[in-house]
């Protein structure tokens, strides 16, 4: 047998087997984690009036209408505490940036902007089960329990004055809703640096607010209601995927 076959039969035959200075490594130590994520977004109550014209404001421009919300970007921050050689609990923050916006005009310098804004924030706790390979690679799944709640989410009619520079708002509708939601995941570290690794997860995020309140720009409040005389929903929930980097220290 040639020796770079035999160099790479036993380098498939570590990465099998469980590294006992990995999960020595693993045990006591704090991980602070940065993502990146384009995740997935049902929006399905949203997307439907999208398809149909009968959002608040984007009828009021013939033969315009926004785009449907099908992903968005999301920013995630974590710290977790490696409990045991195998089980990592911690914390995690992210900010969800769903939107969709209809320019009239050049894009830099419109006259008419209609937008649809459902920026959310979610607290959660997590846990995750390590499965550490040769040293340098780590495999995980972990599960999540989190708070989502919309924060600063809202639909808006702005236009550009002749006369001024800057953009005027004329109408707004507000979002108000929060709800318990979940998450599990499965991925990678790979290790550069003893304190360094890359990260990267697939998932899937459950996270619906059946009920919204919308507060118009008059100060009117209300639960806000699909066409057929149901609650108007959000749904955040999707298929997601995420990379970043995290300090092991």
């Amino acid at each position: 047998m040639k020796p770079a076959i035999r160099r790479g039969i036993l380098l498939l035959c570590l990465l099998a087997l469980p590294s006992l200075a990995c999960a020595r490594d693993i045990q006591g130590r704090v991980v602070l984690s940065v993502y990146g994520q384009i995740a997935q977004m049902w929006l399905s109550d949203l997307n439907r009036l999208l398809r149909d014209q009968e959002s608040g404001f984007i009828t009021r421009e013939p033969n315009a209408a926004l785009g449907e919300v099908q992903t968005a970007p999301v920013l995630a921050l974590g710290a977790e505490y490696g409990l045991t050689g195998r089980v990592l609990l911690g914390l995690r923050y992210e900010l969800l940036f769903p939107a969709t916006e209809l320019r009239i005009g050049s894009y830099l310098y419109p006259d008419r902007v209609y937008g649809i804004y459902l920026d959310a924030e979610a607290y959660g706790v997590t846990a995750k089960y390590l499965w550490p390979r040769a040293g340098s690679l780590v495999f995980n799944a972990g599960a999540e329990i989190f708070y989502l709640r919309l924060r600063n989410a809202h639909e808006v009619y702005k236009v550009r004055h002749l006369l001024l520079p800057s953009m005027t708002t004329l109408e707004s509708l507000d979002y108000e809703g929060g709800t318990l939601g979940g998450k599990i995941s499965g991925g990678a570290d790979l290790f550069l640096f003893d304190w360094l690794s890359a990260a990267g997860e697939i998932g899937y995020r459950y996270a619906r607010v059946g009920k919204v309140t919308g507060i118009w720009s008059d100060g009117r409040r209300e639960v806000l209601k699909n066409t057929d005389g149901s609650d108007f929903s959000l749904d955040y929930g999707g298929v997601f995927f995420q990379g970043g980097i995290k300090f092991w220290l």
